[in-house]
């Protein structure tokens, strides 16, 4: 026969089973309303706002979401960007005084710098290259009710272009149609594009010279260079041995080697219309081909 007793307390752990099966439910029902309800953050976009041969500025726009019917006031922000896991920049703004809207998005911009330097510092395999990953790891602080002070994570992974210079050579220099009045100095000329995107070379201004002596002068026009192309030029220059006189004759005609330079500014413009460079001077030379 069972016991009042042993009856009596089997009704009672099971009672308190119940109460403490709802109480741990309600908690969790509670805690999911409040994870519910908590602001998330996210990096809405990345974009390059000024850019040199020296360093770069990314603009970072992060959008906060508040699902809440009331305002939340923002507590502060704090930014790094990462190559290769290694910190290359930072940002805070630890008295931010943005206010996140009830029920909406809202948007705010963080500009952060580096440099290249820095970049082939921590990272050396990035020098040559013509574009680097980099990764973001953004925390926006906020004061919620209840909570305290939260941080609410954001991430981003990207590319970005390593900009540099075009290179400019000289392939051949040729002299042909030899005669006695004069001869045509022809120059095979390579322009390097090195980089991710596509380069305008606007105008070439030139000088062509051996040794002391300048042979010809002139400009080129307008060249489109797609990106990580090299593009070849024919330049055939017409010389005039009466104007360049019996030393030069002899100098371009003779079995002796022969430098021909060439010198002179480059003016060019790349797609990315955030880049303005000066003009690229250059002075390379070639041995003459006879």
């Amino acid at each position: 026969m069972i016991s009042s007793r042993s009856f009596l307390s089997g009704r009672s752990l099971a009672t308190l089973m119940a109460a403490t099966s709802l109480l741990l439910g309600g908690c969790a029902s509670l805690e999911q309303k409040l994870q519910d309800a908590k602001p998330t953050a996210r990096v809405a976009g990345v974009s390059i706002s000024d850019m040199s041969l020296d360093d770069v500025t990314l603009k970072v726009k992060l959008a906060i979401n508040n699902p809440n019917a009331i305002a939340i006031p923002m507590s502060g922000l704090a930014m790094k960007l990462l190559v290769s896991g290694n910190q290359l920049a930072a940002v805070e703004q630890p008295d931010s005084s943005l206010t996140l809207k009830a029920n909406g998005e809202t948007l705010t911009e963080l500009p952060v710098t580096f440099r290249f330097a820095d970049l082939y510092q921590v990272y050396q395999a990035s020098k040559g290259q013509n574009e680097v990953a980099y990764a973001i790891d953004a925390d926006v602080f906020t004061d919620l009710p209840v909570a305290g002070r939260v941080s609410l994570p954001a991430n981003y992974q990207g590319s970005l272009p390593i900009p540099q210079m075009p290179k400019l050579s000289l392939q051949t220099v040729n002299l042909e149609d030899i005669g006695w009045s004069g001869a045509t100095l022809r120059l095979k000329l390579n322009i390097d594009n090195p980089n991710s995107f596509g380069i305008k070379v606007n105008g070439l201004d030139y000088n062509v010279g051996a040794g002391s002596n300048q042979l010809a002068s002139g400009a080129l026009g307008a060249v489109d260079l797609q990106a990580n192309k090299t593009a070849l030029l024919d330049l055939p220059l017409k010389l005039s041995f009466s104007e360049l006189g019996k030393s030069v004759m002899s100098l371009l005609t003779s079995s002796t080697a022969t430098e021909i330079s060439f010198s002179g500014a480059l003016d060019y413009q790349p797609d990315l219309s955030i880049w303005n460079p000066q003009p690229l001077k250059f002075n390379v030379s070639q041995t003459l081909n006879r």
